[in-house]
């Protein structure tokens, strides 16, 4: 087949791209016809319902076959679980790395990884780009966080490896991401760019061990990060993205890595602020990378696809570095069944996803999950007796935050459902000082509170009304809906218990614990500085 392939061909197919819209636009009609991309990447806004995406995918496919090179496409999106799952209506909603992590079982990542590939294929999504498995050892990450399965290199490199090993045990291909790791960041590449100064030495015992583990489990795809490492390339301000010592001489020489490396997206801030897309596009290709990524921008997509061809022509690009790409993407189609299965249609997807086994399977995670990292005076389970209040973020001001499988579901909305007796207020995540003082007062009235909050170091206003609430002097538990760094910042609340994520298996497991129906099970799987070691929690 490659030899019979135009090289307009061969560089569509190192080309991914996003579009716009729940059918086949006539943009990436153009693009998959005329342009020949070998990839789609699929976001939330093309994904309404299984039985749509499988429709979708399906369509995507019939023009990809009927057109020259007549070569399926990868239909990719990122199904990590938890606050990155593209799709959550009638799926599984699957707890996310961290809230796998916190149960340290690697039967739990088993089946969860199971669930995501059964489904992904039924949709005719053929690419998961997961697992994470980046380090997340700084507490003030802002994109990574709880998208990583913990702080300690050797459960993150252990639960990766095992995610990998299933996906691709059942034909989806697994992207270990973002390479050489993203964890200790404390800023966001979709906005600018980090720089991450750590030795080599602690680069290789931190950040590159799971990376390790995912090669030697045999990783199809790795998805390199927009982010410097002067220990690894001194040339200034360098994403590691476009750099040939990081993607080539690192991780494809010295690590061994032969299978595709893509790039994270070309036009997030950390490239787009220093270098044009398609300067980037050909400085990616020159690097080592096999898979260029693109969000919507078609013009991008466009002028990137001319700028690599020139590049070619010209001699800058070898033809032979072209040749080596598309090899390894024509191997890792057939290795994983994507030419075979994209001839004929996706399952039926309405049939096959949300099923009430997998539904089971992950409440059963997240009971194990949820962690009561400190009971100071035994306020959990509460009481019978006394006025309760339960304090809320706002389910709208979540549901910006991060994708909401059903729009019943609260901390308070769960604990009445079993039978826990409480008057509630629901706050937004920017709280004006009125909307503070408003809550507190109503506060003052009740005997104990429960108090949930919602990433503070993303939405700070919750601070102010964190302090005046403990100020108070009731007791009062705190409930951590999505990070167990939110103890960093309220350190005084006598009971803190962390659920790791808004999915509703998890926030019905710290309901049920809360209530004193269920008994915590889960350990912090990353360390809480000065306070709690991870691997911390109180099991009974």
């Amino acid at each position: 087949m490659r030899a019979t392939m135009t090289l307009e061909q061969k560089v569509g197919q190192m080309i991914m791209i996003a579009f716009e819209g729940t059918q086949a636009s006539e943009m990436v009609r153009h693009m998959i016809a005329e342009r020949h991309v070998g990839g789609v990447i699929l976001f939330r806004g093309n994904m309404v319902s299984p039985a749509q995406v499988a429709a979708l995918t399906r369509e995507l496919q019939e023009i990809a076959l009927l057109s020259p090179p007549g070569l399926p496409l990868f239909i990719a999106t990122d199904h990590e679980g938890g606050i990155v799952q593209r799709i959550v209506e009638g799926v599984t909603p699957l707890p996310g790395n961290m809230a796998l992590g916190a149960t340290w079982s690697e039967e739990d990542v088993r089946a969860s990884a199971a669930i995501a590939a059964g489904e992904l294929l039924a949709m005719g999504i053929n690419v998961n780009l997961a697992p994470v498995v980046d380090v997340n050892n700084n507490a003030r990450n802002p994109v990574i966080g709880v998208r990583s399965f913990g702080s300690q290199p050797e459960q993150v490199a252990r639960w990766g490896a095992i995610t990998i090993q299933t996906l691709q045990e059942r034909g989806v291909v697994a992207t270990a991401k973002h390479f050489p790791g993203h964890g200790d960041t404390t800023v966001d590449s979709h906005i600018a760019l980090p720089a991450i100064e750590h030795s080599l030495a602690r680069l290789e015992a931190v950040e590159l061990l799971p990376f390790r583990a995912a090669i030697q489990a045999g990783v199809d795809a790795i998805m390199t990060a927009h982010v410097t490492f002067p220990a690894l390339d001194p040339q200034p301000g360098l994403p590691a993205t476009l750099s040939p010592r990081v993607v080539t001489e690192l991780l494809r020489q010295k690590l061994g890595f032969q299978g595709l490396i893509i790039t994270d997206d070309l036009e997030m801030g950390a490239i787009v602020e220093r270098y044009s897309v398609p300067a980037a596009a050909v400085m990616a290709l020159k690097a080592g990378a096999d898979i260029l990524l693109f969000r919507y921008n078609h013009d991008y997509q466009a002028q990137a696809i001319d700028a690599i061809l020139e590049a070619v022509r010209s001699g800058e690009i070898p033809a032979e570095r072209i040749e080596q790409s598309v090899e390894r993407i024509l191997q890792v189609k057939a290795m994983r069944g994507i030419v075979d299965r994209a001839a004929a249609p996706p399952q039926d997807a309405a049939r096959l996803v949300g099923q009430p086994e997998s539904l089971e399977r992950v409440r059963q995670i997240g009971s194990r999950a949820v962690t009561l990292v400190r009971d100071e005076g035994g306020l959990v389970p509460l009481p019978q007796d006394g006025r309760l209040r339960v304090l809320n973020p706002a389910l709208a001001e979540i549901a910006r935050a991060e994708p909401l499988v059903n729009d019943q579901v609260t901390l308070a909305a769960e604990l009445r459902r079993r039978g826990v007796a409480l008057d509630e207020s629901a706050y937004t995540l920017w709280a004006t000082d009125d909307e503070i003082r408003r809550h507190v007062q109503a506060a003052r009235a009740a005997d104990r509170l429960v108090l949930a909050t919602y990433d503070l170091a993303r939405y700070p206003r919750q601070r102010i009304l964190v302090e005046q609430v403990l100020a108070l002097g009731k007791p009062t538990i705190a409930v951590a809906l999505r990070s167990p760094y939110d103890l960093l910042s309220y350190r005084t609340v006598p009971a803190y218990l962390v659920t790791y994520g808004y999915r509703p298996a998890l926030v019905a497991a710290a309901a049920d614990i809360l209530a004193g129906r269920a008994q915590p099970k889960g350990r912090l799987p990353v360390e809480l500085p000065e306070l709690y070691p991870a691997g911390h929690g109180i099991v009974r």
